[in-house]
């Protein structure tokens, strides 16, 4: 079940297993859920990571269970604001990471349509017109190759060690394609941070609509 609470104090997102919050805040009690108590007390600044912590901690021990590629069986079961924070938390942070071309390739790929569905639910225009152009190249890359349309049915070892001359092979003829990806990060880098394109209008929305949001801990699968 997820832990992650409100310090009432510090405003800080807060696992309720500790007795104290860094800022030295008694947590006592606290609800395991996603609530409108919890979400009313978060500052603006603060949700977006609060709400990947909490599905975090939410799907971990299932995606023990039954491997990381079930990502969108899990997200799918979050109301939509939760779904949008979570898949834009990861966008942001694998192209803070390694680019747009590592959210793509790695797991983080597989929510690409949720990812830019989020956007377009919270109005964060800029977010939606940069999702549709990373958006464009990977579909027609998925349309040309089949290897990598598939990437995410086949077993690990075989995306290991069953092609690997056809994945040379799709590197070599692809690496201008991910570059042109990656380009897009700068160009939008220089203009908006990968966060303030998305976490205002992710807490607007959560204000205006605070249902979409509200997640009672458990999941059903």
């Amino acid at each position: 079940m997820p832990d992650i609470i409100c310090c009432p104090r510090c405003h800080k997102p807060v696992s309720r297993r500790l007795p104290k919050c860094h800022c030295g805040q008694d947590l006592g009690e606290a609800p395991w859920a996603f609530d409108l108590v919890l979400l009313e007390s978060l500052r603006d600044e603060d949700l977006s990571w609060a709400i990947w912590l909490y599905c975090w901690k939410l799907f971990e021990p299932l995606q023990n269970l039954i491997g990381a590629s079930n990502d969108r069986e899990l997200v799918a079961t979050l109301p939509p604001g939760l779904r949008a924070g979570y898949c834009l938390f990861l966008f942001a942070s694998e192209a803070d990471n390694g680019g747009y071309s590592q959210w793509l390739t790695n797991c983080s790929g597989q929510l690409t349509a949720e990812t830019l569905e989020g956007a377009r639910l919270i109005q964060a225009d800029q977010c939606v017109e940069l999702l549709e152009k990373i958006l464009s190249i990977n579909t027609r890359l998925e349309r040309e190759h089949p290897l990598y349309r598939d990437r995410w049915m086949l077993d690990e070892s075989l995306r290991q060690r069953g092609s690997i001359a056809e994945w040379k092979e799709f590197h070599r003829q692809t690496q201008s394609d991910f570059e042109a990806v990656d380009a897009l990060y700068g160009e939008y880098s220089a203009a908006y941070s990968g966060w303030s394109m998305w976490e205002p209008h992710l807490a607007d929305f959560a204000r205006a609509q605070p249902q979409q949001f509200v997640h009672d801990g458990s999941l059903k699968l």
